[in-house]
């Protein structure tokens, strides 16, 4: 007998699971119910792996667009903190001009 979910030989048929794939192994035939409610089961684990697929995805992708703009935002304040320093230095030096010639005109 081949499992009808992986197609591998069951050895033993005697057991109701097959060793390769856990896939329950019931005769459905002469058993609808039992049939649909296996069906059903095998839906859902179904549905489950590719939700679980498709978020394990999304959460590598993530992290990788993460990474990315982690570095864009450092370079951004980076930029900022430059700039904002290199006008404090221009201001700075333009108080120190001023205070300099009020100085050369009040002696």
């Amino acid at each position: 007998m081949n499992c009808p979910k992986c197609g591998e030989l069951i050895k033993d048929t005697k057991q109701n699971v097959c060793e390769f794939c856990g896939q329950v192994l019931v005769d459905t035939e002469d058993k609808p119910l039992l049939k649909g409610w296996q069906t059903f089961i095998d839906g859902v684990k179904g549905g489950f792996d590719k939700f679980r697929t498709s978020l394990e995805d999304q959460s590598t992708k993530n992290k990788e667009f993460l990474e990315e703009n982690k570095d864009k935002v450092n370079k951004f304040f980076k930029t900022i903190k430059d700039d904002w320093d290199t006008q404090i230095q221009k201001w700075s030096k333009d108080i120190e001009q001023r205070n300099l010639e009020t100085k050369e005109q009040s002696t």
